[in-house]
């Protein structure tokens, strides 16, 4: 008690509220999936009082009031809007508000390194749980809807509807955040142990039955073994990294001359972007975003449309011709979100919300330039921030997702611990 008493004051009670609730996250998910709701599920009142708790903390931060007056801005411009939703507004603000407080009560201290391990080995503890469980369903220990977690994601495998595994949380996608974080911690490790554990996460990507989080995690360890480590990649070295990274650049450029071809016949052709059947038929849902884009004023370009307007904008212009479930279920509700986390963002609150999230994450990279050191800050930056955005991020509105910016932030914790050392937390422990 008197290591807490010594850490506690009035103004770290907003970190210890936020960091207890976070730290134990994916618990309060798979409650909140699993039974009945009460008014609201159980981890949106938890999240709801953890973005309380980190609008306290910031509250007593000088530097940090930009943040409230983005915030107060968009909440004004919301009631003239002809839709809205301040819940989508909450949401929207809850990523960067979390991210900001976790990030100021590491890099400042502002409780000790055994109580921000602890935090942290909570956390981890806790994201294991619904990857343990998404191994269960895949054997069949552990069925795939329990209680009021009854949603079924199901794909195609030769001709047969099969149920993905879940980990009792609503959608794969939030598998996908927890896998790709905890093989960024994982990479922090030794290389032995680095690498046995992101092929761990390896086989539970793929008992989730989404190719797009074992690509994804595929992806991650090839970077690990290319980029970050230091000794795999030197012990079978065929050719320097920087002729090997002008190689992918140069891959990765006629990818993109090729891509824009084929964008350019798809729309001299279908006046669309994009194939509908593109991405499992994500190229359909971005065509009828993009056409509602096409009819934006100079406003909704600035602000975007209204926060939480995405669906009235894809009933507006979603068709039977643009949209094939349309046809065959044309009674029914097939409402869809934008699949993108920028076009989402872009929707939401405009060119104005991209570069407030850019910016954010300018002010954060910043602060970590000024505690840490740069070699080690680029790569940490790159694999945490930028890379969920190339691959999650394309076909997830991963901004959306609350487990995002949690995991995010105790990216955070994690490095800076292994920079700092636990020295400190040894001594105290």
């Amino acid at each position: 008690m008197s290591e807490i008493s010594t850490a506690f004051n009035r103004k770290n009670i907003g970190a210890f509220v936020l960091m207890e609730i976070l730290s134990v996250s994916p618990i309060f998910m798979i409650l909140g999936n699993i039974l009945p709701p009460i008014g609201l599920k159980i981890h949106h009142y938890a999240f709801g009082i953890a973005f309380l708790a980190a609008v306290y903390h910031l509250a007593f931060k000088s530097n940090k009031k930009w943040l409230f007056y983005v915030l107060l801005f968009y909440l004004v411009i919301q009631f003239f809007y002809p839709v809205s939703s301040i819940k989508t507004l909450i949401d929207f603000f809850f990523g960067p508000f979390i991210l900001v407080a976790i990030s100021t009560i590491t890099l400042n201290k502002e409780l000790p390194p055994w109580m921000l391990k602890k935090y942290r080995n909570r956390l981890i503890g806790a994201a294991l749980i619904p990857l343990i469980i998404t191994v269960l369903q895949f054997v069949g220990v552990v069925p795939i809807t329990f209680l009021a977690a009854d949603f079924i994601n199901s794909v195609r495998i030769m001709g047969v509807e099969t149920p993905r595994p879940n980990g009792f949380l609503y959608h794969g996608s939030e598998i996908a955040v927890i896998i790709y974080f905890l093989g960024i911690m994982a990479i922090f490790l030794p290389t032995k142990k680095a690498l046995r554990y992101i092929f761990i996460l390896l086989i539970v990507a793929a008992t989730s039955l989404f190719k797009a989080i074992f690509a994804t995690t595929f992806l991650l360890l090839i970077i690990y073994i290319v980029f970050l480590d230091k000794t795999i990649f030197y012990h079978f070295k065929l050719m320097s990294r920087r002729r090997l990274f002008s190689y992918l650049s140069l891959v990765l450029l006629i990818s993109l001359v090729v891509f824009y071809m084929k964008m350019a016949i798809v729309y001299k052709y279908t006046g669309y972007l994009f194939e509908p059947t593109m991405l499992t038929g994500r190229g359909s849902i971005w065509n009828i975003y993009f056409e509602g884009i096409q009819n934006f004023t100079f406003w909704n370009y600035l602000f975007g449309s209204g926060m939480g307007s995405e669906f009235s904008i894809f009933a507006k212009y979603a068709t039977p011709e643009n949209f094939y479930p349309l046809s065959q279920f044309p009674n029914k509700n097939l409402t869809m979100h934008t699949h993108n986390s920028l076009l989402s963002i872009f929707i939401n609150s405009g060119l104005a919300g991209l570069m407030f999230v850019g910016f954010l994450f300018y002010v954060i990279r910043k602060e970590l330039s000024q505690k840490f050191s740069t070699v080690n800050l680029s790569k940490f930056y790159f694999v945490s921030f930028l890379l969920p955005f190339l691959l999650i991020g394309v076909t997830i509105p991963i901004v959306n997702k609350a487990i995002y910016w949690v995991m995010l932030g105790f990216v955070i914790v994690h490095w800076s611990l292994s920079e700092y050392g636990l020295r400190d937390a040894e001594e105290n422990a």
